[in-house]
């Protein structure tokens, strides 16, 4: 059915969540900035650079604080653990290009699929310096490197924002919706995805397969 799946990363591939709130909120804290992780957690998603600036970070530390919190968060990349099974990944890989569009830093990227062994299942990997404009864009680029229409490309992710993606993209979105997934799924519900599941494994990845 689809010859392209484009995965995000952060709660849709690795459990990050709770690792990239927490360092956030100790790095503000040690420049002066004191928010809560329901705070953070509440505009988690977008690049941290776009997070920083919508808390109220002076433009003077957001270089600083996202260079804590992105080298932190690598260091750690070991210990992150895989949202969806390994042999998922590897299945729907056979007959189709897997890549990852993530707003987060392509050397935590690189690093979490080397520690799970999953690296060489994915054709492209870009992470928040492949893209310019959008997440949209990279998926549109990446469907055109690799031929796929539209209607054959698929863009899985975990957050309400991600189904605006996949449209602006002219793909179809399938969002996942679990104990891992970042933001809110009544927001998801409102948003109408293509596909809407509790998992990737099992009778999910059986659907688009």
């Amino acid at each position: 059915m689809f010859r392209l799946l484009v995965f995000d990363f952060d709660g849709t591939l690795a459990d990050t969540e709770k690792l990239y709130v927490g360092i956030t909120c100790q790095a503000l804290k040690k420049c002066g900035y004191y928010k809560t992780k329901k705070q953070i957690r509440a505009l988690a998603g977008p690049p941290l650079k776009e997070v920083l600036h919508c808390i109220g970070v002076e433009e003077r530390d957001i270089g600083k604080i996202t260079a804590t919190v992105n080298n932190s968060v690598i260091e750690r990349a070991g210990i992150i653990k895989l949202c969806v099974a390994a042999e998922t990944i590897k299945k729907l890989s056979e007959k189709r290009r897997l890549a990852i569009v993530s707003n987060s830093h392509i050397e935590l990227i690189e690093r979490f699929l080397e520690k799970q062994e999953l690296r060489k299942y994915f054709s492209a990997v870009c992470g928040c310096q492949h893209f310019k404009r959008s997440k949209s864009e990279a998926v549109k680029m990446l469907a055109k490197r690799y031929g796929a229409n539209p209607e054959e490309t698929l863009y899985i992710a975990d957050r309400a924002e991600d189904v605006d993606v996949a449209r602006e993209a002219g793909c179809k979105s399938l969002i996942v919706r679990n104990k891992y997934s970042w933001g809110s799924g009544k927001d998801v519900t409102r948003k109408h995805p293509d596909f809407l599941v509790k998992s990737l494994d099992g009778k999910a990845a059986e659907m688009i397969i």
